[in-house]
């Protein structure tokens, strides 16, 4: 599982950094994570 670590403050979200564990890395993981977050965040407009 790929995580990310972020806080909201108001409007903006920040991110401080998203991780996949060893046997994930290289696969996209922390990429697809990424792209939901975004989504997420032009959902909620942040």
């Amino acid at each position: 599982m790929a995580v990310a670590d972020y806080r909201r403050e108001g409007s903006t979200l920040f991110i401080d950094y998203v991780e996949a564990p060893p046997e994930l890395r290289g696969t996209g993981a922390a990429g697809k994570l990424m792209e939901e977050i975004m989504a997420f965040a032009a959902r909620e407009k942040l």
